[in-house]
């Protein structure tokens, strides 16, 4: 049930990542509630991720994410924020699959006039 229950915000790969976890936790051959991360039994919750039981993966996630809606989308001022290079957010944001939608979303904001001329 605690499978069900989870919201899975980073889809498969979350979800690969908490039955690798129970996995390695269970000592038998049946894994059991306690061997997942998420649900009742133990922590708080952070917008869906459980505390604890979250990887660092999900928590920096988070993190680069929440300080990037707070900026405004600036990966300037989160970079400063977070104390990480742009060049990592933007790695992250690529890996997360958010590049692609940024570009998309400033491609739909400029207009003809303000696209560089292409040769």
């Amino acid at each position: 049930m605690k499978l069900r229950g989870h919201r899975w915000p980073g889809n498969v790969r979350e979800l690969e990542n908490a039955i690798e976890r129970a996995v390695v936790l269970c000592e038998g051959s049946k894994i059991d509630e306690e061997h997942l991360p998420y649900g009742a039994s133990g922590g708080s919750t952070l917008d869906g991720i459980a505390i604890p039981g979250a990887t660092m993966a999900e928590l920096e996630k988070h993190a680069i994410i929440k300080t990037l809606e707070a900026m405004d989308g600036s990966t300037v001022r989160a970079a400063e924020l977070l104390d990480i290079s742009v060049r990592t957010i933007q790695y992250r944001l690529h890996e997360y699959g958010f590049a692609k939608e940024r570009e998309r979303a400033g491609e739909r904001a400029a207009s003809p006039s303000q696209r560089p001329p292409t040769k």
